[in-house]
């Protein structure tokens, strides 16, 4: 596989962290639907000033995509029936992982079965990185 089309994918995929998030309730039943909370944070006790981003869910899985790459997000969760709303759960405090990690789970990926000369793959990673970080500045600048 060329570098150019590794480089693509690699950006694609940094600039796509998903997490999945699922819960359970044993409460407030029958429950309708559910509201979903979740952020970025500065730390892991939850400090923002970002907004909250807010989706109501008749379901109770959720994957979350266009994430940041070494982020820490918030997650709160609460159920809803006729009867009212319940309370939100705990939150959760998640980070993606960084692109460094990303980046050698997408290159065993495209090298399983394949070899690869050490200088192909050194040539390969530092474009890869340099589509990451240029990935990156784009969404953090989009976000701004």
């Amino acid at each position: 596989m060329p570098p150019t089309q590794a480089a693509r994918r690699v950006t694609e995929s940094v600039a796509l962290v998903k997490v999945t998030v699922s819960w359970a309730t044993e409460w407030l039943r029958p429950t309708l639907e559910y509201e979903l909370k979740y952020r970025a944070v500065k730390d892991r006790q939850g400090r923002s000033d970002e907004k909250w981003t807010t989706e109501t869910l008749h379901c109770t899985t959720k994957t979350i995509t266009g994430l940041q790459p070494a982020t820490l997000y918030a997650f709160e969760i609460r159920a809803r029936n006729a009867a009212g709303v319940g309370d939100l759960a705990p939150r959760h405090i998640i980070e993606t992982p960084n692109a460094d990690t990303l980046l050698k789970k997408i290159n065993r990926a495209a090298g399983a079965g394949k070899k690869q000369t050490p200088a192909a793959k050194a040539a390969a990673e530092a474009k890869a990185r340099a589509a990451a970080a240029a990935a990156a500045a784009a969404a953090a600048a989009a976000a701004a």
